[in-house]
């Protein structure tokens, strides 16, 4: 792998981390006005408005490679669009900010083990050592530094969800790679982003019928729905897919570890919140446990 390849595919994750990032606070925000599978709805409903005039044409061109392999491309979707987003909401509503974050970054530690078992990707001291370290680092800000807040921190249910989504993007993540050959880029994300949509439409249904609730009643909610269809949904993934196919699954994962990293930043400008040494110290060990397993990877 070039060093210019690397380098593409690292700076790709990271806009796409960036970007992510928010989705944290919005599903915060957001769960007293719109229920998580509607939010989801709406989010990739907006997502597919967005991507058709850039993705219909590639995925009508490919439909013949696409329908060959319709099963892969259901599996994916209903992982990767319908379930994993949707169960971010629905932990939203039964956990703290703080669990949803120590859990979610457990998804590079996962996609580590999957890569090893599925892609025989092999594993060294260097890869578990950085994995680890960056996972410390993530504690330490979550935490703030206070072992008591760790040891006073009570799981739910909410964190049974924010696990198995961060099993579904490990798993999301390691599909990416086995896309059958031919289907462009655009195709890909168009179809799994319409499939995605029908099979939030009977979930979002039934979530209704026991008593969700959509509410968009200010620009602010309209601007919010905007950023999560086009932002974290059509640019990150298509960043997200093409990292991977740049570098690889575990490499493009170890930089979700920096997710804690640009929330707080997002804390920072947008809900006024402030950065303390704890976050430095912090943020120091999570990009140096991405450096250290970055460095193993290429041996």
């Amino acid at each position: 792998m070039s060093g210019l390849r690397r380098f593409e595919g690292v700076l790709m994750a990271l806009c796409a981390v960036i970007i992510w990032s928010g989705n944290f606070i919005i599903a915060k925000q957001q769960i007293s006005d719109i229920s998580p599978s509607a939010l989801s709805l709406l989010r990739w409903t907006t997502a597919c408005i967005f991507l058709a005039p850039f993705g219909l044409k590639p995925m009508i061109k490919d439909w013949h490679i696409i329908r060959q392999h319709l099963g892969f491309h259901l599996l994916v979707a209903f992982w990767g669009i319908s379930l994993f987003n949707t169960l971010i909401y629905y932990a939203a509503h039964y956990t703290s900010s703080i669990n949803m974050v120590i859990i979610a970054s457990t998804a590079p530690m996962i996609t580590m083990l999957l890569g090893s078992i599925f892609l025989k990707e092999p594993l060294n001291s260097g890869k578990i050592f950085g994995a680890l370290l960056a996972f410390i680092g993530i504690i330490v800000i979550a935490s703030k530094g206070s072992l008591g807040a760790l040891m006073d921190l009570e799981f739910s249910i909410g964190d049974i969800f924010s696990l198995t989504a961060a099993v579904l993007f490990a798993v999301y993540s390691i599909l990416v790679r086995f896309v059958p050959k031919g289907i462009s880029q655009l195709g890909f994300l168009n179809t799994i982003f319409i499939i995605g949509v029908l099979c939030l439409i009977p979930m979002t249904l039934i979530e209704l019928y026991f008593g969700g609730m959509i509410h968009i009643n200010s620009l602010q909610a309209v601007g919010t729905i905007i950023y999560i269809g086009l932002g974290t949904s059509v640019i990150c993934f298509f960043l997200w897919n093409a990292a991977i196919n740049k570098i690889g699954s575990f490499q493009a994962s170890l930089v979700y570890y920096t997710i804690p990293i640009f929330g707080c930043l997002w804390a920072v400008l947008f809900l006024n919140e402030h950065l303390t040494f704890v976050h430095l110290i912090g943020g120091i060990l999570v990009l140096s446990g991405v450096c250290i397993a970055t460095i193993a990877a290429r041996r």
